[in-house]
Order: C-alpha cells, then structure tokens, then sequence
C-alpha cells in the first residue's frame, strides 16, 4: 500500500483547498445556469422593463443594453470559475502541481481584474448616476407623449418602486395622458421620486455586495495562498522519494 505524500496538517491542508473550490464549483455553476436563465427566458419581462431605460446612456453605451449584457457576463463568469475550480480541485485532489501552478496564477489574475473593475466603478459612478436621472426623466416625457412602449415601462417602474416622479418636475405625465393611471388612483397614490427610490432599492444591497466581495477576495486570497504552499510540499515530497 502506497505511503500518504502528506503528513497530517498538510493533508488538512489539501482537504481544505479541495473544499474550496468544490464550493467555487456549485457557484460557478449557479452563475452560469442564472446567465442562461436570463439570456435565453423571460422575454415578456425584459419588453416590458426595456422602455423605463432604453433613454439612459453611460458614456454612450445604452443602459438596458448594459444591463442584458449581465446574462452574458454570468455565463462567462459561471465558465471561468467552473474552469478555475476544476483546475484546483484536479491539481489539490490528484497532487498534479502543474495544475496548482496554472490555477494560482489564473487566480492573481482574476484578482488584479476585480481590482480594476473596482477602480472603474468608482472612476464612473458620477457619470452613471447623471445619466441614470436624466435617462429615466427622457422615459417619462416619451411616455407622457403618447408611445405605449415607454408608457408601459414607466408604469411598471411606478409600481415596482411605488413611485411617481424624477426630480421636482412631474413632467406633465398627470395631465390626462395613459402615463397616470398607477399614480393617481385611490390607493396608488405615490409621491417618492423615482431615482431616488431606484438608489435607495441599489444602496439596500451595497453593504451585502461590499461583504461578498471582501469575502471573496479573502477566500481567492487563502487559495493561492494554500496552492503554492501545496505545491511546495509536493515538489519537496517528490524529491525526497527520488
């Protein structure tokens, strides 16, 4: 019977990595199945909320389209990660140090890119917020001018958000036209603007995004961390059986 390679903390060791990425695993591929999910379903839903922000652009991209192109980020995100747990589930399970190596390095790579994503985020956050009012107070007035499509969508922004308004402005849309049924009915009768109420609905979950990310981080961190050190151990096992 072959020895164990591995002493009883290293072994604690490999058991842990392996667990981690078991568990990047099932993440990835709850990403990529939501990516799919949202891609390819709920088309009735997407025509309906497209109009509230089809007006909005950041620096000249459309923000509905932004916001589809999420279904296609999850799938490739939900790949990546598959290919990257799989990496480090093979090289920590089956001592393949090649694996370990190309999966460490995957990793610093993975965290230099959410390090630039965070850097972006911030670089075009006023610019996001700016576009964002002004997109959806362009939604309003189209709807006020009669197209059913952006009465459709502000009507459904109304309701998901139980507002009626973007700035001091109403922009005229309770002057008789489709666009106030939701808002001035007895017992709809919202008076919350609605950016505000759509940045309050994002700041909700800023706190729980913000813990994810750490935690994530953390937790890429502690892998490369375990991956190199496992890779030491086996070259130095290795060269002590030869």
């Amino acid at each position: 019977m072959a020895k164990n390679p591995l002493s009883c903390g290293q072994q604690c060791t490999r058991v842990t990595l392996i667990a981690l990425n078991v568990l990047f695993l099932l993440c990835g591929i709850a990403l990529f199945v939501v990516g799919l999910v949202f891609r390819f379903g709920g088309n009735g839903l997407k025509e309906e909320i497209k109009p509230a922000f089809e007006n909005i652009e950041i620096n000249g991209y459309e923000f509905y389209d932004l916001v589809n192109s999420l279904a296609i980020i999850f799938i490739v995100a939900g790949a990546v990660v598959i290919v990257f747990s799989f990496l480090g589930f093979v090289g920590a399970a089956c001592y393949v140090r090649g694996a370990l190596v190309v999966y460490a390095v995957l990793i610093c790579l993975a965290l230099a890119l959410e390090l630039a994503g965070v850097i972006l985020f911030f670089v075009l956050k006023n610019d996001f917020e700016k576009a964002l009012k002004i997109g959806m107070q362009e939604s309003i007035q189209r709807a006020n001018e009669g197209d059913s499509d952006y009465r459709k969508g502000t009507e459904y922004l109304f309701e998901s958000f139980e507002c009626c308004h973007v700035s001091q402005e109403r922009h005229n849309y309770t002057e008789g036209n489709s666009a106030q049924d939701v808002c001035n009915t007895a017992s709809n009768t919202y008076q919350v603007d609605c950016y505000d109420a759509f940045t309050d609905w994002l700041k909700n979950y800023q706190g729980a995004l913000v813990g994810v990310g750490i935690a994530v981080i953390i937790i890429e961190l502690l892998c490369v961390i375990l991956s190199c050190w496992l890779c030491r151990v086996i070259t130095k096992r290795s060269s002590e059986l030869v």
